[in-house]
């Protein structure tokens, strides 16, 4: 931690992070919403995220889990 109180990750704090955050988090944004995002850096008590929306889901949740 530096002096003025601000954070940075190291690669593998980032690799860690993004691991658990797609089990977690991401898997459901993927499958729901067709997002998917991953954590790219953090510096100075920011984190940097890619987010990709790739198709267009027009069913409902419902919809997708029940299949009518």
């Amino acid at each position: 931690m530096n002096s003025d109180n601000t954070h940075s990750l190291t690669d593998q704090e980032i690799k860690a992070l993004n691991e658990r955050h797609i089990g977690g988090v991401d898997k459901w944004l993927r499958m729901f919403m067709g997002l998917a995002s991953e954590v790219t850096k953090g510096e100075d008590n920011v984190i940097h995220m890619n987010i990709v929306y790739s198709i267009i889901v027009k069913l409902s949740k419902t919809e997708i889990v029940t299949g009518s």
